[in-house]
C-alpha cells in the first residue's frame, strides 16, 4: 500500500526544501485610506511573505530613475505587507548611503515596484497612479505585447 505512494513522497522531499530557497509573490499597489500602499496575496506554498527588507520604486522608463528605496539592516525582521509608500520602514538602515527619500508620483507614468524579503522572497509589480488619483496595476504584456508572427 505505501510502495505505491513513494515516488510522490521523495518528489515532495525534494521540491519542498526548494520553497524556502527562492520564491516569487505578487505585489499590488493599492489605496488605502487615501495612501498609495503595496499588498500582496498569499503565497501558495509559504503563505504571505513576510520580512520584507528591501522596497524599490522606480520609473518604468529606459533610465529607472529610483523615487524611492529602502532596505534593513542585515538580520532584523523588518516589514509586513501593506507598505504605505514613503513610509519609514521598520527596521530600515538610518545610515543607508543607497536610500531614496520618496519623491512624489506623477499621473500616467509607469512606475515599477520591487519588494525582497529575508528568505529569499520577491516580488513586483508595474502600475500606473491615473488622473483621479487612483491607481491601475499593468501586466508586463500589456506595456510591452507580444510580438507579432
Amino acid at each position: 500500500m505505501f510502495t505505491k505512494h513513494i515516488p510522490l513522497v521523495a518528489a515532495l522531499l525534494i521540491v519542498l526544501p526548494l520553497g524556502g530557497c527562492y520564491f516569487s509573490y505578487d505585489v499590488r499597489a493599492v489605496v488605502i485610506d487615501g495612501r498609495l500602499a503595496f499588498t500582496t496575496d498569499k503565497h501558495w506554498l509559504t503563505g504571505e511573505p513576510k520580512c520584507v527588507d528591501a522596497i524599490e520604486v522606480f520609473a518604468y522608463t529606459p533610465d529607472r530613475h529610483v523615487l524611492w528605496r529602502q532596505q534593513a539592516a542585515p538580520d532584523v525582521c523588518v516589514q509586513d505587507f501593506p507598505i504605505f509608500y514613503g513610509q519609514a520602514m521598520e527596521g530600515a538602515r538610518p545610515d543607508d548611503p543607497d536610500a531614496v527619500p520618496a519623491e512624489p508620483l506623477k499621473p500616467g507614468v509607469i512606475y515599477h515596484v520591487d519588494t525582497g524579503t529575508q528568505i529569499g522572497g520577491s516580488g513586483s509589480d508595474l502600475f500606473r497612479l491615473t488622473p483621479e488619483r487612483r491607481v491601475e496595476n499593468l501586466k508586463y504584456t500589456e506595456v510591452y505585447p507580444p510580438e507579432e508572427e
